[in-house]
């Protein structure tokens, strides 16, 4: 008993030896209490003991170290340790030792025991890719991951999204906080445009780092199909002297291909161009024609759809042929004055007609002079009794003239010579009406070259006087005369066609001038 207790007085004197010879190290790195430290490469650090020749380090995430997450025993002074939670509270400590004679390991005691709080782990970008090309642009999703997820018992998780034209990010176009999801869709980004994105994690106890940054370039578009303008489609008589075509313009479009086509299957192209601009002029087309037309946008190689058919016509070409006289008779003498109903045959192509009465064959001295949409018309209180008159007529379109009818003649009474005192319809002026169309007035304006008796009226399609706007004397000059649309009543006429004619006589002259032009009322 005496020996065994000798034995332990000896080893409680070498171990309390031992402890003073190797003492205790001091921690530096952690600090104590700090925060965001690495969890992929966590480094320790702490001072030196003399005589010590390996140290005893402890992790754990309570402080009585009772679940041990790292235990290792160092040669040296530090040690990086990997894998430890994100975003965790930690405790370590570290103790000096070395061998004994006997090879076993003998320990000095622990250091103080400081804490610390693991880093946020960085987020890993996932799609799309560092380098990607051809990526949508209206609707593209970014995906992103955690290596090791957070480890928190309360709060929410979130992650900062930008997207920017730059690497730096001084162009932020997308920044959002996203809770609780590690996805988001960028909506109408550029096509064909380079962009640069990252994300950083956040919760109520701080912040990661931002992921590293990542380049995509968005796709460009397919072309559009063109969407055509004018002409409308199924427009008519479009002059085939001059057609304008134009296009909306599509974006990325290099250039554009027009046909025209004179079936709608486009089997029979009549012309055919490769523009760059968003228009086409053609004059080479025939009238009185129906034809298609369409577009297709292109861009190097690639086409778009063609757009869609619009269909047009063209116009008829100016009459070709003369109309053929019907009444009055020609060489026919009427014993009575009276009104006389003008008719002649109609002419393939015309449009309107113009009738001219004059008192001489070569229609030097007109006296009657309208354009008529009708292929008859009645003449009122115009003849003259002893009086010889010539008629023709010719066909009219917005193309021009047709030729001119036979010239025929008529009289009334006993008609022996022609009035050589005879005024010309130059020295008289009756001006097209303005506005016209019209609702409801308009002016009318006419010029005589001496004094002269003046009535103006008007008349409807049935050849029936409805209103007299003038009907007495002016000097030599140029006068404006309104019509309200009222009839002789002062009720409001309906919308249609009426001529308004002017009757001319001079006093130094025993003719008569009458001139008769058409006009349009409209609702």
């Amino acid at each position: 008993m005496k020996y065994f207790k000798t034995i332990m007085s000896w080893y409680i004197l070498f171990t309390s030896i031992l402890y003073a010879q190797m003492g205790t190290t001091s921690l530096l790195l952690p600090v104590n209490n700090s925060q965001n430290n690495s969890v992929d490469s966590a480094y320790f650090e702490w001072s030196p003991v003399d005589s010590a020749e390996f140290y005893e380090i402890y992790i754990d995430d309570h402080s009585d170290f009772t679940t041990l997450v790292h235990e290792e025993i160092v040669y040296g002074f530090s040690k990086e340790v990997n894998g430890l939670f994100s975003n965790w509270n930690f405790y370590w400590k570290v103790r000096a030792g070395k061998e004994n004679e006997s090879g076993e390991q003998e320990f000095g005691e622990w250091s103080e025991t400081n804490t610390f709080i693991s880093k946020f782990e960085q987020a890993e970008n996932y799609s799309p890719l560092d380098g990607s090309i051809d990526e949508e642009y209206l609707n593209l999703e970014l995906e992103w991951e955690l290596l090791l997820d957070p480890t928190v018992e309360e709060g929410n998780n979130y992650y900062l999204v930008q997207v920017s034209t730059d690497a730096q990010f001084t162009n932020v176009v997308f920044g959002e906080n996203i809770e609780n999801a590690k996805t988001t869709v960028l909506k109408d980004l550029d096509q064909d445009s380079d962009y640069f994105w990252r994300v950083k994690y956040s919760n109520d106890f701080g912040e990661s780092d931002w992921s590293e940054v990542t380049q995509f370039k968005t796709k460009q578009a397919s072309l559009d199909q063109v969407n055509l303008q004018s002409p409308e489609n199924v427009t008519t008589d479009l002059s085939p002297i001059s057609i304008d075509f134009v296009w909306q313009s599509v974006i990325g479009a290099e250039g554009y291909v027009f046909e025209i086509a004179t079936d709608s299957s486009f089997n029979n192209v009549v012309e055919s161009a490769s523009v760059v601009e968003t228009q086409y002029s053609t004059s080479l087309l025939h009238f009185n024609e129906t034809l298609y037309w369409h577009v297709q946008a292109e861009r190097g190689t690639e086409k778009s759809l063609w757009s869609k058919k619009w269909k047009f016509t063209t116009s008829k070409a100016a009459p070709q042929t003369p109309p053929g006289l019907i009444s009055p008779v020609d060489s026919l003498n009427y014993l009575d004055l009276q009104n006389l109903n003008f008719r002649w045959s109609n002419v393939y192509g015309a449009e309107n007609y113009l009738l001219q009465i004059a008192h001489d064959n070569h229609f030097v001295d007109v006296i009657f002079d309208s354009t008529l949409i009708d292929t008859e018309f009645v003449v009122i209180d115009l003849f003259e009794d002893n009086k010889k008159y010539y008629w023709r007529v010719m066909g009219l379109n917005d193309q021009g003239d047709g030729p001119w009818s036979n010239k025929q003649n008529f009289s009334f009474g006993n008609v022996t010579h022609i009035n050589d005192k005879a005024i010309t319809r130059d020295s008289y002026q009756l001006l097209k009406n303005y506005p016209n169309p019209f609702n409801p007035s308009t002016t009318i304006e006419f010029t005589v070259q001496e004094h002269s008796h003046v009535i103006l009226s008007i008349y409807d399609l049935l050849g029936q006087k409805i209103k007299t706007l003038e009907n007495t004397y002016f000097k030599n000059g140029t006068y404006k005369s309104l019509w309200d649309g009222t009839n002789n009543f002062g009720d409001q006429t309906s919308s249609g066609v009426f001529f308004y004619r002017i009757e001319i006589s001079g006093l130094q002259s025993e003719e008569k001038v009458v001139i008769t032009k058409r006009m349009l009322k409209i609702k």
